[in-house]
């Protein structure tokens, strides 16, 4: 019989053999991190022309797209945060980037839309209307009753808190969070989770009119909801899981480094994703009949009613994301580019292409009032 050392080194040679020692597959996706990239721009424009087309529709009940085509828009728009982080994840577990460099671009893209939405609101929205002899508080409803539906304000709010919460379960810090303090670091990860669980009991609480928000909360409140969050968080989870069996059956975190860097493990990280997202889906498929169920049988709502509901609730986010799974079983984050230009130019692009959507959207807009 075995002793217990004999067979943990069993243990260890045959993990040793299907993951450190064993060949990498020759396989990877066709697809790089600037694919995600730039299909996320193309998302988010997508979300822009949503935007406009249902301000005009409020305003002057004129609506530039029919309900199929609003809703194709709002599938599409849906990716385009998942795929941002999708690929910011790649650079990572390429060891190209540091979570670190994602935090500060994400952390100051945040702070930036969410102070310039404010100045704009101050001085364009709420100045103008005052100025015509509105007053505030009646400024402050509109406005309310619009972004009750409405909520995508500032998408680098999902970005820096799902950031934030990989860097405090994933990062290994070497000074001052050392021991037994690790835990403490660890225990930061609740912020985020805070945040977004808070973020969406808000808009919960303002979309059914038990509270009224003020402006200045939107831009910085999370866009997305808990379930797409809870996608990202199981994620990160498995990658720090998956560090803890390598280490514990003799692997150094060299080791595991290294075989982050392989074609088999990115593979193995577009298959956990997926069935992660379908499980989430499927999750979120059923809370949607029950809310349904709740809406329309016991509280007698109609029908029509129900995309209101699912608006408010933010439901459908992740059933959204079972069309990203193509492309995701289709990239690879072992490959990798060498010239940074693209990198500089696609992010250009993709602002580039949101300016169009808005100068596009205010001249169809325009000639529809002219007509």
């Amino acid at each position: 019989m075995k002793t217990r050392a004999e067979r943990k080194q069993a243990r260890l040679k045959k993990f040793r053999a299907k993951f450190i020692d064993r060949p990498d597959m020759k396989y990877r996706g066709p697809l790089s991190y600037r694919a995600l990239r730039i299909i996320g721009w193309i998302a988010f424009a997508c979300g822009q022309a949503l935007v406009f087309a249902s301000i005009s529709s409020r305003i002057f009940g004129m609506s530039q797209f029919n309900n199929i085509q609003i809703t194709i828009l709002n599938f599409i728009a849906s990716l385009a945060t998942p795929l941002f982080i999708i690929a910011s994840f790649s650079l990572v577990l390429s060891g190209q980037k540091k979570p670190q460099h994602f935090l500060l671009i994400y952390g100051l893209g945040y702070l930036a839309i969410g102070v310039g939405f404010c100045l704009l609101y101050l001085r364009y929205i709420n100045g103008l209307f005052v100025q015509l002899g509105l007053s505030e508080t009646m400024v402050d409803s509109y406005v309310n009753s619009f972004l009750k539906d409405h909520v995508g304000i500032n998408v680098f709010a999902d970005l820096f808190m799902f950031t934030l919460f990989h860097f405090f379960v994933n990062l290994n810090p070497k000074k001052i969070f050392i021991g037994k303090k690790r835990i403490i670091f660890r225990l930061f990860s609740l912020f985020p989770v805070a945040f977004i669980i808070t973020s969406y009991i808000l808009r919960i609480l303002s979309g059914t009119g038990q509270i009224s928000l003020s402006f200045y909360f939107h831009p910085f409140m999370a866009t997305k909801s808990p379930l797409v969050f809870l996608i990202f968080v199981l994620m990160s989870l498995w990658f720090k899981y998956r560090e803890k069996i390598f280490v514990s059956l003799g692997a150094t975190h060299h080791d595991y480094h290294e075989y982050l860097k392989t074609n088999r493990n990115s593979f193995s990280v577009s298959v956990t994703l997926v069935t992660i997202i379908l499980f989430v889906a499927v999750a979120e498929v059923f809370l949607l009949i029950g809310v349904f169920a709740y809406y329309t049988g016991y509280m007698g709502a109609e029908f029509s009613y129900f995309s209101e509901i699912m608006s408010i609730y933010q439901l459908g986010q992740c059933s959204a994301m079972i069309i990203a799974i193509p492309f995701i079983l289709l990239y690879s984050y072992t490959r990798t580019h060498k010239q940074s230009n693209l990198d500089i130019i696609i992010p250009l692009a993709g602002i580039g292409l949101v300016v169009f959507v808005y100068i596009e959207s205010i001249y169809q807009f325009l000639t529809s009032l002219v007509g």
